[in-house]
């Protein structure tokens, strides 16, 4: 097969040029290809691995996200609950106080009325000793006869004897109602204590999972991959020493 060839005006033939440039000799052409893909499995693989940082903080976050809520409702709920024990065993003690105090002005009251009787039945002056008696209440009224038919002359006064009838005095019921009153403010003041010492474990749980959160943000912003899963490492046992808290809260 022959080659076109032109002919210009003056009859000589001219060569056609090539239609593709040539290549020159040693020049690597496959070899960039390979080469450009060898540098794109490097990416590849960096991606991928910061997709699966990305993924793991993303779970820590939202695990943290949610134990933080829970115990700061938790630790919410139960420091309402301290202020209202508190409240309830200042309440009780005072009217245990008062109860005591009313106590107090009722025996004074029954040894001062039996006092005058006392008087006025040695003194042979039987008008006064029956009005004083009239005045007597029917719970003192019983304990006064008692210890006037008992054969036991060493008994000064109806108020030291071992006598069934004292428990019924008005002196005798306010002072057991003081010490009930006191009882149960002891109690709720524990009960309130208790409950501050269960707000404080969540306040802690509290703070370990607010370290969790900041860890797993900063893994997930870093570019140095062991530097992240370390980071992520870190912030998964915080995490874990938080639940542990959590739990023991729940359970105090």
């Amino acid at each position: 097969m022959t080659e076109d060839t032109a002919t210009p005006d003056d009859g000589q033939p001219v060569e056609s040029e090539p239609t593709h440039a040539p290549v020159l000799a040693g020049e690597p052409v496959a070899a960039d290809a390979d080469a450009d893909a060898d540098a794109d499995e490097p990416d590849t693989a960096e991606l991928r691995g910061k997709h699966r940082i990305e993924l793991c903080a993303a779970i820590l976050l939202g695990l943290a996200a949610t134990m933080t809520a829970y115990a700061a409702y938790r630790a919410s709920i139960v420091g309402d609950g301290v202020l209202q024990g508190y409240s309830d065993a200042n309440q009780s003690m005072q009217e245990g106080y008062d109860s005591l105090s009313a106590g107090d002005q009722a025996s004074n009251f029954e040894q001062s009325l039996f006092l005058q009787y006392a008087v006025e039945f040695a003194a042979g002056n039987d008008d006064g000793a029956l009005y004083l008696r009239e005045t007597m209440g029917p719970e003192m009224l019983a304990l006064v006869e008692v210890w006037e038919n008992d054969p036991d002359d060493t008994i000064a006064t109806p108020f030291e004897g071992d006598y069934a009838e004292i428990d019924d005095l008005q002196s005798t019921l306010f002072y057991a109602e003081g010490d009930d009153l006191l009882e149960t403010a002891s109690v709720q003041r524990s009960d309130a204590e208790g409950a501050d010492g269960q707000s404080d474990i969540f306040e802690l749980s509290t703070v370990l999972v607010a370290i969790t959160l900041f860890l797993a943000g900063i893994a997930a912003l870093i570019t140095v991959h062991k530097l992240s899963w370390a980071l992520l490492g870190v912030s998964a046992g915080v995490l874990a020493a938080g639940t542990v808290v959590l739990i023991q809260a729940e359970l105090y």
